[in-house]
């Protein structure tokens, strides 16, 4: 656990990223290929063109590249002009080794991996102490040989503490050897092997591959008297070790190299894959952090726009009420001095006088004087019903 955390902490550290607007990523295609582009950010082709096609930047044509190259001219397409505005793009940065072909690097641990005596000494023609995976599967299968008989005449073991191999019966020693070698290969190397449900993963650096020991079958067409003639799987006797679904891959018995002989081939290959998976998913964790920032940043500036926005309100609303409460003490004021003046004043206007003084108080944003009456009001919204 202590690897794969210090082997992600090491790619987002190390892991270079370039932005783009729309007048960047338009000068970067026009300036070099696409297959260039590819060789330098990680990011396929199709995903490029589709990115360009979504800002409305257009591509350089097909051949246009190769015409260049011969020294003719080629025709070039001006960006067109927007109103609409477009995200900047992040590009990861290859680094020095990422443009290494699968092969290559797959061909580099096998080297290593040769110069391993101890790993080349394990011998997969003979099964000396096996496994007790081994020992369970072939048990299983001796056991089961009647129920585990399909359609394809060879046997699908699908318990859930035996290995996933599908043969025929007379190569099941064979199969056990191998499967005994290469288990024995995996845990040298740090690694294990484990089954789910009917599944066998090899664990490697952590990750879960799945893997899978099956016969290759022929089809084999029998004539009947029917309309159609009859299909037949049979098996073949050779043997294919598959890898994974997502991508598969598969080694096979050779007319000259037998399966026996690709063990440290397919253990190289899987030591390959899951280090590209940590490293992918590394790179998509922090992906999604950096996205979980940006909508965090995002979310606090929106909120930090909506209480300025209610407290600018709430400052229009105060001004409001201060000036109404003014036009009311302003009313009051005259139609008192008019009372008075004409002799008109009597208790029960003064009473009502009082009485208007005293809501205006309550209402005056700067008096806020408690009224029994008008507990429950809102004095800032006393016009809403």
């Amino acid at each position: 656990m202590t690897f794969l955390i210090t082997l992600k902490t090491l790619i987002i550290k190390y892991m270079k990223e370039e932005k783009f607007n729309r007048q960047q990523l338009y000068d970067l295609v026009w300036s070099q290929s696409m297959l260039s582009i590819y060789k330098k950010y990680c990011i396929s082709i199709k995903r490029l063109q589709r990115i360009c096609k979504s800002m409305n930047i257009p591509i350089p044509p097909f051949g246009c590249w190769q015409r260049v190259e011969s020294g003719l001219k080629s025709r070039v397409i001006s960006l067109p002009e927007t109103d609409k505005v477009y995200k900047d793009i992040t590009l990861p940065v290859r680094d020095e080794n990422s443009t290494e072909s699968a092969v290559k690097i797959v061909k580099r641990i096998t080297e290593e991996l040769k110069a391993d005596e101890k790993l080349m000494a394990m011998d997969p023609n003979i099964l000396v102490k096996p496994d007790k995976m081994i020992r369970e599967t072939k048990a299983y299968l001796k056991k089961n040989t009647k129920k585990i008989y399909t359609d394809w005449n060879r046997y699908s073991n699908y318990s859930a503490n035996t290995l996933n191999i599908k043969i025929s019966s007379n190569i099941i020693d064979r199969s056990l050897r191998i499967m005994d070698t290469f288990i024995k290969m995996l845990r040298y190397r740090g690694h294990d092997i484990i089954t789910k449900y009917g599944n066998t993963y090899a664990l490697v650096f952590g990750e879960e591959i799945e893997i899978c020991l099956r016969e290759k079958n022929k089809l084999v067409i029998i004539k009947t008297d029917n309309i159609f003639d009859k299909r037949e799987f049979h098996p073949t006797g050779l043997l294919i070790f598959q890898i994974s679904k997502h991508p598969e891959k598969s080694y096979i018995d050779g007319k000259e190299t037998l399966l026996e002989d690709k063990l440290i081939n397919i253990l190289a290959y899987l030591e390959h894959l899951a280090k590209k998976k940590i490293k992918q998913r590394a790179y998509q964790e922090e992906q999604r952090r950096i996205i979980e920032e940006e909508e965090r940043i995002a979310r606090e500036l929106q909120e930090r726009k909506d209480k300025e926005k209610t407290n600018f309100i709430n400052l229009i609303k105060q001004a409001n009420h201060y000036h109404q409460a003014m036009i009311l003490r302003d009313y009051i004021a005259a139609y008192e001095n008019n009372a008075i003046n004409k002799n008109q004043m009597t208790p029960e206007l003064k009473n009502w006088i009082n009485w208007a003084k005293k809501k205006i108080d309550w209402f005056d944003p700067f008096v806020k004087r408690e009224d029994e009456l008008l507990t429950e009001t809102d004095r800032f919204n006393i016009d809403d019903k």
